[in-house]
């Protein structure tokens, strides 16, 4: 009862490099997968068939299926192996009914300790405010010399049509390269977008962002292990700082756990909260044109102005000041009526930090003269509050009076 990962190899074909592996299910009833990871041609010097990436990227579904072993073709670092035993701890501890025992790895030929290959670092990216807020820091604290700084950038597109074909790649990276080519010029890295089909080996939401999410990005980073030392993961806390704990597939206690002997997963940018991380972005003007958020686009290649992260990301420029003018946005301006679809269509339930987030922006909101946004997500705020308050029939927020009074409402 194990999961095989066998046939690791590498192709070049019409302008683009794939690495590639055979993943096969023993115990669970699950069909055969090749998994693949392209980049073009002239990137083909990065990347490599890493079987501690491929190692990285499957143990975790191998163990939420009930595969008992993971028997991969070639040599793993030790330093992983070990490491992995944090990984299983820390997501036991958070689901303690939904995991047995993890998976036992047999690496066909055993342990090996690599030194690093490389000597910069590179980044995950998305274009997101957590991304850009890494990769802005980076380049105003970090000289280019050291090998912290951060010289590459990745960013993924999921897609599950094996076809090697630089057409089929560019339709699937072209809208989020062009999106964000400002803010990669200005910070002078290597832009590598990495067409995948890594997600179909769950296909699973919940599971990719509860426990699998820190695993997939850093087993891209590892595939890239020839040319980088050190991988950096931007951390995603929504709340003030010092952050409170919270169980997530992205997470401190987990990307560093992904590192091997010779490249480290770091989750970075714990020290700031979102709106620190959007107040560094909205600073640097093509970082602030290069935004990309949205829920609803994952290309990339447009915010829609109407989605959750849409939303909040331009409520939160707003407050700073730095809304009117964006070009990142179909519309420079939040109105009253956007801020309530919030409550309308019930975007923070479940989400309790994006409670606290959206309570951090209303003191920057009065201080922008928005009375009528710092009413509306008062109402938004409150009604979430009277949701729960069902469940647990404590309503721990009330509406200020001077606010309820505006809106017409009675206490």
């Amino acid at each position: 009862m194990s999961m095989r990962i066998s046939n690791l190899g590498i192709r070049n074909e019409n302008g683009i490099k794939r690495v590639h592996a055979t993943v096969n299910w023993e115990d669970a009833d699950r069909l055969p997968l090749t998994l693949f990871v392209d980049v073009e041609e002239r990137y083909a010097d990065k990347l490599w068939p890493d079987p501690n990436a491929f190692l990285i990227v499957c143990v975790l579904p191998a163990w939420r299926f009930g595969e008992q072993r993971v028997w991969i073709e070639g040599s793993i670092c030790p330093v992983l192996a070990h490491n992995l035993q944090t990984v299983f701890g820390v997501i036991k501890s958070w689901n303690p009914e939904e995991f047995g025992d993890p998976p036992q790895i047999e690496p066909s030929l055993g342990l090996e300790v690599l030194k690093p290959f490389g000597q910069q670092s590179l980044s995950l990216f998305s274009g997101g405010i957590d991304s850009l807020s890494i990769l802005r820091w980076n380049k105003l604290y970090i000289p280019s010399d050291h090998p912290g700084s951060i010289h590459g950038v990745v960013s993924i597109a999921f897609d599950e049509d094996e076809v090697m074909s630089l057409t089929r790649y560019d339709l699937k990276t072209r809208g989020r390269r062009l999106a964000v080519q400002a803010a990669i010029d200005d910070a002078e890295v290597d832009h590598v977008n990495v067409r995948t089909n890594l997600w179909w080996l769950v296909d699973d939401g919940y599971f990719f962002d509860k426990k699998w999410q820190g695993a997939v990005l850093c087993s891209v980073a590892t595939f890239f292990s020839r040319h980088f030392l050190k991988g950096y993961i931007a951390s995603s806390v929504y709340g003030v700082s010092p952050p409170e704990p919270w169980a997530w597939g992205s997470h401190p206690q987990l990307e560093p756990n992904f590192s091997s002997a010779y490249i480290d997963c770091v989750h970075q940018g714990l020290f700031m909260s979102r709106i620190s991380k959007t107040s560094l972005v909205a600073e640097w003007p093509a970082g602030l044109h290069s935004i990309r958020v949205c829920q609803n686009d994952s290309s990339g290649t447009n915010n829609c102005g109407t989605c959750e992260k849409c939303i909040e990301t331009m409520t939160a420029l707003l407050a700073l000041g730095k809304l009117k003018g964006c070009q990142a946005f179909p519309r420079d301006y939040v109105d009253a009526d956007l801020v309530l679809t919030i409550d309308q269509w019930k975007m923070l339930d479940g989400h309790d930090y994006l409670f606290q987030y959206f309570q951090s922006l209303i003191p920057l909101l009065t201080d922008q003269g928005r009375d009528d946004l710092v009413d509306a997500l008062h109402h938004v705020l409150l009604q979430y509050q009277l949701r729960k308050a069902k469940e647990t029939e404590i309503v721990q927020y009330r509406m200020p009076y001077e606010n309820l009074a505006r809106r017409g409402g009675c206490i």
